[in-house]
């Protein structure tokens, strides 16, 4: 008898600091991103976060303005919940969270979220500067397009070879760029960190006649592959700085650069890319970088970087594109990036 009492008991302790950390798991939830972070009524997105206790139990995901309006639930796991925006509501800026339970009274942060009108048509007609008329097709998410010459490339170890290797090198050169390296999901965070390494690239862009020109690209000509974070480590701490090479590297080397150190001080991979265009239809490719703020992407090009030392405080101001870069037709993707194919227009 007593040994059935002493089991009942620690079933008891053992149902109890069950449900204790339970709750303790559903009480420190935390909502890291959305992906996207614009669409329609009845569109779906996903909330990507921490400890989000695996199932939806009573917790209720809402987007609200002015009032809580809930969103239906497709999918639950412990770091994203696949959720469906209501089919009837209006236009605008959302906050969106997830209530602890039916009470509304206690609730995660809140992320923002951009509610558009009805869909694009689902063909439309751009005008481009150099190539006429062409025809884009709406994507997903509804903020972006793509053309049917536009293809994506990911061979991310092709473009952006061992981009989490550390060492003591890479550690004095991120550290002299002075930002953190957590992952942020915050608009005025990402740009804030974008143009303090733009900043920060000015002033240690090596261009030709200038000491230790020669030496950098003749370093880049050791190594048979775009450059590695470790690659670019090495050129900051033995020369002070960087080349953008010569001949087919020009574009390419400071594009890819300066994707490399967003990636390393935490700018989400699907938030930027580097775009391949035309400057004109027969010939002359170039590659810049693309980076979105809400619902908006903008181009900046490293080519400008000595005539731009610092970006504008908002980037619809930043300005640093000379010729046609509205319609890209490629993207090489960050490691992890989520993005389908894009015809990025601002």
């Amino acid at each position: 008898m007593t040994t059935i009492k002493t089991i009942q008991k620690i079933a008891v302790y053992l149902l109890i600091v069950s449900a204790a950390v339970f709750m303790s798991c559903c009480k420190s939830k935390h909502l890291i991103s959305l992906s996207p972070e614009c669409g329609m009524p009845g569109g779906i997105f996903v909330i990507n976060g921490n400890d989000l206790c695996g199932s939806q139990g009573d917790n209720i995901p809402s987007i609200n303005r002015g009032h809580a309006n809930a969103l239906e639930v497709l999918s639950w796991s412990d770091t994203e919940v696949r959720v469906r925006i209501p089919a009837d509501l209006p236009a605008g800026c959302y906050k969106v969270l997830i209530y602890h339970d039916d009470s509304y009274r206690t609730s995660t942060n809140s992320l923002n979220f951009m509610i558009t009108d009805a869909p694009r048509p689902a063909v439309i007609t751009e005008t481009t500067l150099y190539e006429g008329s062409k025809t884009y097709h709406t994507g997903s998410p509804v903020c972006t397009y793509w053309r049917d010459d536009g293809t994506i490339n990911d061979n991310w170890d092709t473009f952006f070879p061992d981009i989490d290797e550390e060492n003591s090198d890479i550690a004095s050169m991120l550290s002299d760029i002075g930002l953190p390296s957590e992952r942020t999901a915050n608009d005025t965070e990402t740009w804030r960190r974008t143009r303090v390494v733009w900043s920060w690239l000015h002033d240690h862009v090596i261009t030709a006649g200038e000491p230790n020109y020669d030496e950098c690209n003749a370093y880049r000509d050791t190594y048979d592959h775009w450059s590695s974070i470790d690659n670019l480590a090495y050129m900051f701490n033995q020369y002070g700085g960087f080349s953008w090479g010569t001949g087919a590297c020009t574009c390419m080397c400071g594009a890819q650069t300066l994707s490399t150190l967003l990636y390393r001080v935490g700018i989400l991979p699907d938030r930027f890319a580097i775009a391949e265009t035309r400057t004109s239809p027969e010939y002359s490719q170039h590659m810049y970088v693309v980076i979105r703020i809400g619902c908006h992407w903008y181009y900046i090009d490293p080519m400008c970087i000595n005539s731009h030392p610092e970006l504008s405080e908002l980037p619809e101001n930043a300005g640093c594109l000379p010729g046609d870069y509205m319609h890209p037709n490629d993207l090489k993707l960050l490691p992890g990036s989520t993005l389908e194919k894009p015809m990025l227009v601002q």
